[in-house]
């Protein structure tokens, strides 16, 4: 089979669809095409050029890459304009790029901006292909959740883009079940559900054997200590509020919090807990997955916050299949989707969005825990990822639905 896959991001930034795209690459012709990696910090990857048509080879994909404007300082502005370029590079170039090639089959790799997929349209109908959309992201739901945007024209006008997406795909794919209704109620369309994967590569730790003291740490480091790390964006979505105010609560020293990544609201967090006189956050910056995983190694749980606006409680966060197979337990505050899952599973232990009051004492909870128990989350949450995340599963799922 011949599969197009058009996602705005690729390697060599860290997204799964890396490893999907070199999961299918085994069995089926794959070709991405993408714009110029930029992503997380908005600037442009070494060795690539802004506003050059580049082709190259990763894993036996064909990467085929349209120029862009970059995400830049990540202001309102700058993100639409990054959005808007890719678009219209893929349906300048695109056809060019992709002159004499047959496709059975369009994915496309769904995160924010859904209508990133537009393209794909021109595409199913230029190659006669079936156009399969792959939802990770609500959209427009979650322009509205990061707070970026808030002009009604501009979200009107992509609630039509999006519909019109929807109405043209031939198979939608959701990473929630919860999406599924969503998706029904609101397009009139059927979803099928296919979770995110886990990157083995990445954050299994199994085989890893590792000195803690030879790890960069901002405090000296004990054995003793509880040390929950939170992995991901930082911005309006994730809430880190509530992890702020909960450590407020807890007045613990030998409580650790390790927060990895970037975003939007980084500086504000970084000033908020300096204003506060709070030394048990450490903000480590962006890192390398490779390197993270060193840092799970180390940690007591791993935690997942979600703030409880617009869509967000019908989310589960990619991550959450990372943190499974690293054989951790899950700290979550947050509602809906992501809640009942760790629930179900019973992988860890829950509480509502934005409550500090109830993290700090689930916290606390664990901190007493014996190592029996924190072992049978760990058991649980390991078994369901094997059984059911990984990636060639998943990449047999969506072969399945789309043949």
């Amino acid at each position: 089979m011949k599969i197009l896959i058009l996602s705005m991001h690729f390697y060599p930034e860290n997204f799964k669809i890396n490893a999907i795209a070199s999961e299918l690459a085994k069995k089926h012709d794959i070709t991405v095409l993408t714009g110029k990696p930029n992503y997380p910090d908005g600037k442009l990857f070494d060795n690539y050029k802004i506003f050059s048509l580049d082709r190259e080879t990763y894993n036996n994909v064909e990467i085929l890459r349209v120029p862009i404007f970059l995400r830049g300082s990540k202001k309102a502005y700058f993100l639409i304009l990054n959005y808007i370029s890719f678009i219209i590079s893929c349906l300048i170039f695109g056809p060019f790029l992709l002159k004499k090639k047959e496709f059975d089959n369009i994915i496309v790799f769904g995160t924010s901006p859904l209508i990133q997929g537009i393209p794909g349209i021109l595409f199913k109908y230029l190659k006669s292909a079936k156009l399969n959309l792959w939802v990770l992201d609500l959209w427009p739901e979650d322009l509205v959740n990061t707070g970026y945007i808030k002009n009604k024209l501009i979200l009107k006008i992509n609630n039509y883009i999006s519909k019109f997406l929807y109405y043209f795909s031939d198979k939608i794919l959701v990473t929630s079940t919860k999406f599924c209704e969503h998706i029904s109620n609101n397009y009139n369309k059927s979803s099928y559900f296919v979770p995110n994967p886990f990157d083995h590569t990445y954050y299994n730790t199994d085989n890893i054997k590792i000195n803690p003291f030879n790890l960069y740490l901002p405090f000296k480091y004990d054995d003793k200590d509880i040390i929950l790390t939170f992995a991901g964006n930082i911005g309006n979505n994730q809430a880190i509020d509530v992890i702020i105010n909960a450590c407020k609560i807890l007045k613990k020293k030998n409580i650790k919090f390790l927060i990895f990544g970037s975003g939007s609201k980084i500086n504000y967090y970084k000033e908020l807990i300096a204003s506060e006189n709070i030394h048990n956050i450490y903000f480590m910056g962006h890192y390398p997955k490779e390197k993270v995983k060193l840092y799970f190694k180390i940690s007591s749980a791993l935690l997942i916050t979600l703030n409880n606006i617009g869509s967000l409680p019908l989310t589960l966060p990619g991550k959450v299949s990372d943190y499974l197979i690293a054989r951790k337990p899950i700290i979550c505050s947050a509602d809906g989707a992501l809640s009942e899952f760790i629930q179900k599973i019973n992988c860890g232990l829950v509480s509502p969005a934005n409550n500090p009051n109830i993290l700090a004492k689930n916290i606390l909870f664990f901190s007493n825990l014996n190592q029996f128990k924190k072992n049978k989350m760990i058991e649980n949450g390991y078994k369901y990822a094997n059984e059911h995340l990984s990636i060639s599963k998943i990449s047999s799922e969506i072969v399945k639905l789309i043949l």
